[in-house]
């Protein structure tokens, strides 16, 4: 198998590729042959914190193809298509609890199911786990126009709720196509003024969750701000602060199994931005554009479905 990794070196991160052993099946996993990979700012934060001497794999948004089963496997077959949040995914190859595996319609691709993962995870936690929305409730979405949020904005809309896009002017007809009822521009509107104490629950998922305190100026007196950020922006009115993050309940395959219909059927939609080849070249530009400004989502192919 080849494995893409990053290793230190004079003080930054060079990717090169390595021959390593192909893998075998614990009798709880199966191993899957990967056919697209896609990338999310985790990766960005761990090629930053690569240790000296290592070889560091990243990647952890995978879908491929089952090639091996471990001896106590007995509900997935050899050759099905798969996808898993998993870790060392940029490889050939893959190693991951079967209870993990989740089987992939014909209908998604491998790139799109990809693509997918971490965001929908992400959102649907948002969404459906941290908060519970109520028909009319009215929410701000701040970062609408990224991978997060663009799915935040659909999966709120599918609750009746009023849903408010914030992103950059060029993404206005991105995110009201997405589902939004209001948009507004943060490099062009005052936003804050316009949506002063109007969410009952500010969605922050914009890049580490910034400006918290804008967050707290449009939500109202007791509602509620959902954010990526680590660190509760300080109020001066009662508002609950909850700061998405993974649990054990549900976990990343129960969610998965409750997303992948609804992309395979089109209900959710995720646009992929770039895809690169799935190769040394392939996985080093796909991360050297990971903390740039992009379009879409970033994913690594070798897939031909």
């Amino acid at each position: 198998m080849q494995a893409f990794g990053f290793e230190l070196k004079h003080g930054a991160t060079v990717l090169s590729a390595r021959t390593l052993p192909d893998l075998t099946p614990a009798a709880d996993e199966v191993i899957i042959d990967v056919q697209a990979v896609g990338l999310n700012n985790r990766e960005r934060m761990a090629r930053r914190g690569a240790v000296p001497g290592d070889f560091n794999v990243l990647g952890s948004d995978v879908a491929g193809t089952v090639t091996a089963l471990g001896r106590s496997v007995a509900d997935i077959t050899i050759g099905e298509r798969v996808l898993v949040r998993t870790t060392h995914g940029d490889a050939t190859q893959v190693r991951a609890p079967a209870r993990d595996v989740v089987v992939l319609p014909r209908a998604l691709s491998f790139e799109q199911a990809a693509g997918m993962i971490t965001p929908g995870i992400t959102a649907y936690r948002a969404v459906a786990v941290f908060t519970r929305l109520q028909p009319g409730h009215t929410v701000v979405i701040k970062g609408a126009s990224g991978g997060v949020g663009l799915l935040v904005v659909q999966l709120a809309k599918a609750r009746d709720v009023h849903v408010i896009g914030v992103a950059s002017g060029n993404h206005r007809n991105q995110v009201l196509t997405a589902g939004a009822d209001e948009f507004f521009a943060y490099d062009t509107e005052n936003h804050v003024a316009a949506l002063d104490g109007r969410a009952d629950i500010v969605f922050n998922v914009a890049l580490n969750g910034i400006n918290g305190q804008d967050d707290v100026a449009m939500v109202r007196p007791g509602g509620q701000i959902i954010s990526v950020a680590h660190r509760e922006p300080y109020s001066d009115k009662p508002v609950q602060f909850t700061h998405i993050h993974p649990l054990a309940v549900p976990n990343d395959h129960t969610i998965l199994t409750e997303l992948v219909p609804l992309f395979a059927d089109g209900l959710l939609k995720l646009p992929i931005g770039t895809l690169f080849p799935f190769t040394a070249a392939g996985f080093a530009a796909a991360h050297d554009l990971l903390p740039s400004p992009h379009e879409g989502r970033i994913v690594v192919s070798a897939a031909d479905d």
